[in-house]
């Protein structure tokens, strides 16, 4: 099919997003230049795509960034639905430079050396991709769908099945519904929904599903006002994971396995143990407050007086104070 000459608004939409796409990749190389630290999260953004030139890979990583994200998989629009997923509605693509492959002919091919009709990259543009988690597995396309393993352990068994239920009655005190999806319609192990009032848990053993619960009830309790858009996403997270894995601890069940190597992904910035440390250690206010109030809900779960005026008040009382603070009793 010969190729369509593109209109002038078509040529002046290309070339706003080329220059949008090179001022984000200059923006990336100067985070990365200035911040040793950000260059060490960079580089472990690339062991993830080896397959990207390092032009691409600044370019995604830069975007993530911004969004205060992480990616994993990217594809085009139409590849993914080649491979069984499909783009979720409202989603924004990533920016990525893409080659423009033309067959040399004539004098182009004789400038270039080569015998005409091979084909040479003439040039780029910017091209949309999608990364997995944007996307969800089309209907009767599940055995072809591709599938995020997360390097981060999944904890085994069920023996904290009664907790896992005890936390789901504390999420429907909060006005939230808890559902299950299956472990390949998403990349992360959970997510909550303010705005809708839902809290999703990918299927897993129980243990592993009241781990994730009880993270995405930190993030139900601490981070749905409007304040919580001013704190980082990195930070929420380190919030949210280190509550849950107060919270958990304290009612019996030790969630260290899968904990310490998600609170690394979200302290991949931080230049040094120390500095890794330093990070956590100004978030354990905001932990302990949030992991406590968790494990009361809990409690008043199992005494069965949980209820929607008495869930959620306790977190905008003030911090208790280290000196005068009542000690807990750990779950035997």
């Amino acid at each position: 099919m010969p190729r369509t000459k593109p209109t002038p608004a078509q040529i002046e939409k290309a070339q706003a997003r080329r220059e949008e796409a090179a001022a984000t990749l200059a923006q990336g190389v100067e985070h990365v230049a200035h911040d040793p630290a950000a260059l060490a999260a960079h580089l472990q953004f690339c062991a993830l795509f080896r397959s990207y030139s390092f032009r691409n890979t600044l370019l995604l990583a830069e975007q993530a960034r911004a969004r205060g994200t992480s990616a994993s998989f990217f594809k085009g629009y139409r590849a993914w639905q080649q491979h069984g997923r499909q783009v979720q509605k409202g989603e924004h693509g990533y920016m990525l430079f893409a080659p423009i492959v033309r067959k040399l002919t004539g004098e182009k091919a004789r400038e270039a050396k080569v015998p005409e009709g091979t084909r040479a990259v003439v040039g780029y543009r910017v091209a949309t991709v999608f990364d997995i988690d944007q996307t969800a597995v089309i209907e009767g396309q599940e055995d072809r769908a591709p599938v995020y393993v997360s390097p981060i352990p999944q904890l085994e068994g069920d023996d904290f099945a009664d907790l896992r239920a005890d936390l789901e009655a504390v999420a429907r005190s909060l006005g939230y519904t808890v559902g299950t999806f299956a472990a390949r319609d998403r990349r992360a192990g959970g997510f909550c929904d303010p705005a809708l009032r839902r809290i999703g848990v990918k299927a897993a053993p129980a243990n592993q599903q009241a781990a994730v619960l009880a993270h995405e009830l930190a993030h139900a309790l601490a981070h749905t006002g409007p304040e919580a858009a001013d704190i980082p996403k990195n930070v929420r997270e380190v919030q949210a994971e280190g509550a849950a894995y107060l919270a958990c601890y304290a009612l019996g069940l030790d969630t260290s396995a899968a904990t310490l190597p998600y609170l690394r992904t979200w302290t991949a910035e931080a230049e040094s143990e120390d500095e890794r440390r330093d990070l956590i250690t100004a978030q354990l206010g905001a932990i302990d407050r949030i992991g406590w109030r968790l494990v009361e809900l809990v409690e008043a779960a199992r005494e069965g007086t949980v209820t929607a005026e008495s869930a959620r008040p306790a977190l905008e009382a003030p911090e208790a104070d280290s000196v005068s603070a009542k000690p807990r009793a750990l779950a035997a």
